[in-house]
């Protein structure tokens, strides 16, 4: 019998000029692959900490080794042409198991934010966790629902609202968690040295 809670993480190979693009526009390729780096070191070191089973994806086949050897788990490999193809597989590949899935760009989310997930899992069809540019950080089900990935302008201020959207005329049952930030700009990255300043990763932010 398998796993009942899975916990996705979805990754990108730390390769500068590939990751955190509009980061970079600001403070360079190099120095936007080094908060990277920090920032999904720090995360998955934190959502690693419960007694779900969790599993890596990665973007790409050319990331499976750097990611496998970087973070010390296998990871598999997304499968779509856009990120709601790519996270309805990762859900539908780990039926029937509860499924959670986060990223790597909100340095807050951590193993009380995956169990609170869960556990709204157990009077919801659905959580999610709002992020402040109107995405979301996190995303669980029950059990697969293609309708709320059909349809979405994804990397835009509407992903969240469409999903509720969406939700609603599904029927489905949403619990939305506490909002947090991603980190995808510099203004997005200022703002965390400021409200975090014990963190090690404001203390990195200094330091760029």
């Amino acid at each position: 019998m398998g796993p009942t809670e899975v916990l996705v993480v979805f990754a990108k190979a730390p390769f500068p000029g590939r990751v955190k693009t509009r980061l970079a526009a600001s403070i360079g390729d190099e120095a936007a692959c080094s908060w990277y780096r920090r920032c999904a070191e720090h995360v998955v070191s934190g959502v690693t900490a419960g007694s779900w089973h969790t599993q890596l994806w990665v973007d790409a086949s050319d990331a499976v080794d750097a990611v496998g050897s970087w973070l010390r788990r296998q990871p598999l490999v997304q499968q779509g042409d856009d990120l709601g193809k790519r996270m309805l597989h990762a859900i539908t590949h780990h039926a029937p198991a509860r499924c959670v899935i986060v990223g790597t760009d909100a340095p807050d989310v951590n193993a009380d934010t995956v169990r609170a997930a869960f556990d709204a899992l157990d009077e919801h069809d659905v959580v999610l966790g709002p992020a402040y540019d109107g995405g979301y950080y996190l995303i669980g089900m029950r059990q697969p629902r293609a309708e709320l990935f059909d349809g979405i302008a994804w990397s835009t201020d509407q992903v969240l609202t469409q999903t509720l959207t969406a939700a609603t005329a599904a029927g489905a049952s949403v619990h939305l968690l506490p909002p947090l930030r991603d980190i995808d700009t510099v203004e997005d990255l200022q703002w965390y040295a400021a409200t975090s300043p014990s963190s090690t990763l404001a203390e990195h932010h200094e330091r760029t």
